[in-house]
């Protein structure tokens, strides 16, 4: 999809967002915090990254800034109502900053972006 309009992506990006919700909130609340493996993501985690890098890196970079990716612990939002609360917050932060992207802005390229490190130094791996 080739980006010319802040509003027409907005619309799309709405679309994808929904489908998204839709599928987390498939998620039974006492499932949040599982994983098949000790030190693998749990679906929290998988959340919490989704919600912290539209926020924190797309949307900074939306901006022409640098991530700020604070990484997807449970200190960010522990619990399925809190969770699903940062996802939209950061989501709603998101979309008012794209709203504010002027047309031709669209067509500029972002700083070069280095991944930032995790715990293990692997990138965004836990």
């Amino acid at each position: 999809m080739e980006i010319t309009s802040a509003k027409t992506f907005l619309d799309y990006y709405e679309k994808i967002s929904r489908r998204t919700l839709r599928v987390i909130k498939c998620i039974p609340p006492d499932k949040i915090e599982w994983s098949y493996k000790e030190g693998k993501f749990t679906f929290g985690d998988l959340i919490r990254h989704l919600a912290a890098l539209e926020r924190y890196m797309f949307a900074e970079n939306f901006q022409f800034k640098p991530s700020r990716y604070p990484g997807h612990d449970r200190e960010l939002a522990g619990g399925y109502e809190n969770i699903l609360d940062f996802m939209n917050r950061m989501h709603a932060e998101t979309l008012e900053i794209i709203a504010k992207i002027r047309n031709e802005d669209l067509q500029k390229n972002a700083p070069p972006q280095t991944a930032p490190q995790s715990r293990s130094g692997n990138g965004c791996a836990p």
